[in-house]
């Protein structure tokens, strides 16, 4: 049997949850397992997403869950390249997760990688080459990967409302931000984009900065 080994492709958190999520499942009241949340009552989808569009500032309608991030984007790509207009085209970035290709191969989606470039000890997104390439092949989907996974580069709030004001509205711009947290503990640019982009999406995770992967928690925004 295999024991206390660290699966290092997995990027898994491997310390404790912090005291206060502890401390939380220890206080949980777990006779409410046994009920529906009442929430629905008032109109709201969840508690989480309640909980969700208070933190982040943003209307809980505008609040997307799943099983884990990769749950949001599996169920993105496979919407969107299964529509009624027959473009299966998914823009991904080169040297990135193989899920992003593997969720798109699974409805026969046409993936094309878009490049990133060295300067000096890290990599950079090619903007020039990639509006090229959105221009040409008029994605579907074009997924941006902010952080990057593995390469690390990523996009400031700045550098991403000047790309998707470059972004035909057909298009739709799929974000995964599983590491955004390592980088800025800045949301505010969600709401302003999302609002602004009405064909953005946004996916986060309680897996990566959280530390809670064994919870299958992914959110989004829209």
């Amino acid at each position: 049997m295999e024991k206390n080994l660290n699966f290092l492709d997995r990027n898994e958190f491997n310390y404790s949850p912090s005291k206060e999520v502890v401390e939380a499942l220890k206080n949980f009241d777990i006779n409410k397992l046994c009920f529906y949340t009442r929430i629905y009552d008032e109109g709201k989808k969840s508690i989480l997403s309640v909980f969700l569009s208070e933190l982040y500032d943003i209307d809980e309608t505008q609040v997307l869950l799943g099983y884990g991030g990769e749950d949001i984007l599996k169920q993105a790509v496979h919407y969107f390249l299964t529509q009624e207009d027959g473009n299966k085209t998914m823009l991904i970035p080169k040297f990135s997760w193989w899920y992003y290709k593997s969720i798109a191969d699974e409805v026969n989606g046409h993936t094309l990688q878009y490049p990133l470039y060295e300067d000096g000890n890290t990599f950079k997104y090619d903007f020039e080459t990639l509006k090229d390439m959105i221009q040409k092949e008029n994605p579907k989907i074009l997924l941006l990967a902010s952080p990057n996974n593995p390469t690390g580069n990523g996009l400031t709030p700045k550098e991403l409302d000047e790309l998707l004001a470059e972004v035909p509205s057909q298009t739709v711009v799929l974000i995964d931000e599983a590491y955004a947290s390592f980088v800025s503990a800045d949301t505010s640019y969600i709401k302003k984009l999302v609002n602004k982009y009405p064909n953005l999406i946004i996916s986060r995770t309680l897996s990566k900065f959280y530390g809670l992967p064994g919870l299958r928690m992914g959110f989004g925004f829209m």
